[in-house]
């Protein structure tokens, strides 16, 4: 991992001025993002409560696709962060997450669809992403088996990433969670929380299967389920969980 400089604002105030001193270098974090980040620093106490196995929730549920071709610049840099970490993430965790770089294509049929693709195409080369065009010769010669002609449009162009391709996402979940454990996590799958205690406004442990247990954090890290959790200490999320 490349040496960063890491702050951890208190208000939103402070973290809008970090944003605009920093500019296009600073990468907010936030849930289980910084988890690694944290242990590094020295906060060891962490415990990791997860209502099934590991990697039953999105984070293996996912098209493993990783990628850098986007369309907006904000995307493209941070994407592209992510894709170069991905590149050493097995060397980093000591455990492989099955890296397979194949390239990712996405294939155009008409001349609009043609033309957007040459606006990201365009966006990623500014920003030094590897993303070209090409033509049906080339898109035959890469995939020998497509057909070109399509069951109703032919393919025209398409917009071509060498460098994307997929991650097995339990590989991933498992790795990162061998590299948390080796760092002092503890991780209890199959571990329900059902309330969160809060006094005088601060957060004083929770309720999981049955038991109380004290902490003075809780990270909600659960993705599409984060409005339910949120509930649980009376605060509403934009975010709509269904079921």
């Amino acid at each position: 991992m490349k040496a960063f400089e890491y702050v951890a604002p208190t208000t939103v105030a402070e973290a809008l001025t970090a944003l605009s001193e920093k500019d296009d270098r600073v990468s907010p974090m936030a849930g289980a993002t910084d988890l690694i980040v944290k242990l590094r620093r020295g906060i060891l106490n962490v415990a990791v409560l997860d209502k099934t196995y590991l990697g039953g929730g999105s984070s293996g549920r996912n098209t493993q696709i990783i990628r850098a071709n986007y369309r907006t610049p904000e995307n493209v840099r941070f994407y592209n962060e992510s894709l170069t970490e991905f590149e050493h993430l097995s060397q980093q965790l000591d455990y492989n997450i099955m890296l397979d770089q194949m390239g990712h294509t996405t294939m155009a049929f008409t001349d609009t669809m043609v033309e957007v693709l040459r606006l990201r195409v365009e966006t990623n080369q500014a920003l030094g992403v590897d993303s070209r065009l090409i033509w049906p010769s080339e898109i035959k010669e890469l995939y020998p088996a497509i057909n070109l002609n399509g069951s109703r449009y032919p393919i025209v162009a398409a917009l071509h990433h060498p460098r994307g391709g997929t991650v097995r996402h339990d590989a991933l979940v498992w790795g990162l969670a061998k590299a948390a454990e080796r760092l002092g996590v503890e991780i209890h799958t199959h571990t329900e929380i059902t309330s969160i205690k809060v006094e005088d406004h601060t957060v004083t442990g929770v309720t999981a299967n049955g038991h109380n247990v004290k902490c003075n954090y809780v990270v909600n890290a659960t993705a599409g389920w984060a409005s339910t959790i949120a509930k649980m200490v009376n605060l509403r999320l934009p975010i709509v969980t269904v079921p």
